[in-house]
């Protein structure tokens, strides 16, 4: 998010140096005083970019009406990968003790308490759930705070005092060892990721199938993207509460289509979203560009 790192790393070089850039992003145009500059220096910076790679066909899209200016045949899409050695199903159900969960069906959401999140959307649809199985419980792990606001803000306290009237809700702290992290993934039987605003990516649906959980969640942004409508979690409108929660109970209540979707998850991580198979797209992005025309500068008066 910073554009005129595009026009200083390319002159620091001399020109001869080759420009690979990875977008993941869709907030673009706020790092100066003015929006416009800002959009200005961007369409130079990227004009001067050998290959630009977002992690997603939306984000692509999503830039190149931001920046029409963008020569299309250098942009490509690459998305984002997972560690399939860190997040994996391995000894999903021992795991519950370790963070005081019981026996029955855990639900999981994973990310900020944030309204773009969607957790206001989660709590109903848990009620909706809770109601035809009792003994449900909801997982929420995550940040209250954002990046620039690190205390809880209104909003998460407001979840929080929700949170707290239900009876199985439990909000935990985040947890930023990875290692655990994937251990309470694989504790769930299946993940509700209820975003209401566009997502470029959605980096936690293929963290969450990479440990062979199910995912329901909304056709926003790039989330599509990495999800398996039907195969590998279910897809719904943004907003739609009773769509996500007759979706959650279908996964809940058939055993059978839960660990289908629990190996198709898995096998979607490995052979689409796994580190070595992006970090192999990768090194194809760097050898087409070390063979290819340099990006001409562009005129920057």
């Amino acid at each position: 998010d910073r554009p005129l790192g595009l026009l200083i790393a390319k002159g620091a070089s001399n020109g001869a140096g080759r420009q690979l850039l990875s977008i993941h992003n869709i907030d673009y145009g706020w790092c100066l005083s003015s929006r416009r500059i800002d959009r200005l220096f961007f369409a130079k910076g990227f004009a001067r970019c050998d290959r630009i790679l977002p992690v997603s066909d939306f984000l692509g899209s999503y830039l190149a009406r931001r920046v029409p200016s963008i020569d299309p045949q250098r942009m490509h899409t690459l998305h984002n990968g997972v560690d399939p050695q860190v997040f994996s199903p391995n000894g999903a159900a021992r795991y519950r003790e370790s963070f005081g969960l019981s026996p029955g069906p855990l639900i999981l959401f994973a990310g900020r308490i944030d309204p773009r999140k969607g957790v206001h959307v989660l709590l109903e649809v848990f009620r909706q759930v809770a109601r035809e199985l009792p003994a449900a419980q909801l997982v929420i792990v995550g940040p209250k705070g954002s990046y620039w606001h690190r205390r809880p803000m209104p909003y998460p306290r407001r979840m929080q005092a929700q949170a707290d009237r239900m009876t199985g809700v439990q909000i935990l702290d985040p947890i930023y060892d990875r290692a655990r992290l994937a251990r309470l993934y694989a504790s769930a039987d299946v993940a509700c990721l209820p975003f209401c605003s566009e997502e470029a990516f959605g980096l936690t649906t293929i963290e969450l199938q990479a440990c062979g959980v199910p995912v329901v969640t909304t056709t926003i942004g790039g989330v599509p993207e990495t999800v398996l409508d039907g195969r590998t979690g279910f897809l719904v409108a943004p907003h739609d509460a009773q769509a996500m929660a007759e979706r959650v109970l279908r996964v809940l209540r058939d055993q059978p289509l839960r660990d289908r979707m629990r190996r198709e998850a898995r096998a979607l991580i490995e052979a689409s979203f796994s580190w070595p198979v992006l970090a192999d797209r990768l090194l194809r992005h760097y050898e087409a560009v070390l063979a290819s025309t340099p990006a001409a500068a562009p005129d920057l008066t």
